[in-house]
């Protein structure tokens, strides 16, 4: 699973959180549920091995959210993007070659001090 579907999943979880505040009785919501529900099954295998803590969390907050609990699910969803996010960073963060971008700022700012002219007494 690429993080871009992570990051996706992560985006379609705080919109939830989002609506579930602004109004939980909106029929945007239970779509929004719905797709949630879809694309979680769909993904189901990979997110289990991926990011486990954060499916289990998805499944608690729709089992909430199918009982009219729109609280509880709200925090169950909060709690699941909270631990993809958590998840992406720690990815981020072992990732090789993570500091490239980095190094390369360093080697650039080093040849143009380099290629400043020397100051002579």
């Amino acid at each position: 699973m690429n993080r871009g579907t992570l990051a996706g999943l992560r985006t379609q979880l705080r919109m939830l959180v989002t609506m579930l505040a602004i109004d939980d009785t909106n029929i945007a919501v239970d779509v929004m549920l719905a797709e949630l529900a879809h694309q979680v099954s769909a993904m189901e295998s990979v997110l289990s091995r991926v990011a486990g803590p954060a499916l289990r969390e998805i499944r608690s907050g729709l089992a909430h959210a199918d009982g009219r609990r729109r609280d509880d699910a709200r925090a169950d969803f909060l709690m699941a993007a909270q631990r993809l996010s958590d998840h992406r960073h720690a990815e981020g963060e072992r990732a090789p070659g993570n500091d490239v971008p980095h190094q390369n700022r360093i080697e650039r700012a080093e040849e143009r001090l380099l290629r400043l002219p020397q100051g002579g007494a």
